[in-house]
């Protein structure tokens, strides 16, 4: 959970034994992720894949032993007294062959459809876990999707400087072109203007999906809260992005720790995201 600090501080908000699972859930979504960062060719990736999902037919067949690993044991005893539906689990593993895909998505939408499938279907499976087999209202559901869709997005725009280091790419080519910018020429030159103009785009898009999910949290039960405060943090991140002077190469743009607690304590005590 070192790598997933917001996410660590939103189950802080949940009674102990809720936070424990919500935890474990994390954990495995961390190992889901690293994936590509540890592998040196797809196959590799898939193996790993292919790997966790034997895991997971362990942990759903109560007939099984679930092998001996720490995430692997952790994600068995957070779902020991009730698991969220097995196809979120799924997805959540097979959304993540697109990670070792080298071709970059080519439009904002194809984007958003990866983050449903990725943070969005995590969302749910944290919802789940905080109240566990309630019925979840359309608008509740929408609100989880939306929630989840701007959090991944603003998750690709932190770590822009680093994943381009890295060969990763995450924006679309359709906000290269709009911002009239290369690959190549962005890696090259590091240009902050360029990295805003390339970002705008995306910045706006993410804002409709964080106003979409802040008019729809109240739909949600109130137990589910933890499982999405997080979002509450999103403008946050955003606003800094968005000034004049940001430098998206210069590893400053996080808010601080003080205001990130602030705001979330915020979010809960209102009912606001």
């Amino acid at each position: 959970m070192r790598a997933d600090p917001d996410r660590r501080m939103a189950t802080l908000f949940a009674p102990r034994t809720i936070r424990r699972r919500l935890i474990a859930l994390y954990a495995f979504n961390d190992e889901l992720a690293r994936i590509r960062d540890r592998v040196t060719e797809p196959m590799l990736g898939d193996l790993r894949l292919a790997w966790w999902r034997e895991v997971v037919e362990e942990i759903y067949d109560p007939d099984a032993e679930v092998r001996g690993h720490e995430t692997a044991l952790g994600l068995s005893h957070a779902f020991s007294s009730g698991a969220p539906p097995r196809v979120w689990i799924d997805r959540m593993i097979n959304v993540r062959a697109r990670d070792l895909d080298a071709e970059p998505f080519q439009t904002i939408a194809d984007l958003k459809q990866y983050a449903d499938r990725s943070a969005a279907t995590l969302m749910r499976a944290a919802v789940w876990l905080t109240v566990p087999g309630e019925d979840i209202s359309a608008a509740g559901e929408a609100a989880i999707k939306h929630a989840g869709i701007a959090w991944a997005m603003t998750g690709m725009l932190r770590g822009f400087a680093a994943d381009l280091a890295h060969n990763r790419r995450w924006l679309p080519q359709q906000a290269y072109d709009e911002a009239g910018v290369s690959v190549a020429e962005m890696t090259r030159d590091q240009d902050p203007e360029a990295a805003r103009a390339l970002f705008k785009p995306v910045i706006a898009s993410i804002r409709r999906e964080h106003r979409e999910a802040r008019a729809r949290f109240a739909d949600l039960p109130s137990e589910a809260a933890p499982a999405l405060l997080y979002a509450s943090l999103i403008p946050a991140y955003l606003d800094r992005m968005s000034r004049p002077d940001y430098d998206a190469f210069a590893g400053k743009g996080e808010p601080p720790l003080i205001l990130r607690q602030a705001r979330m304590v915020w979010a809960s005590a209102t009912g606001r995201l």
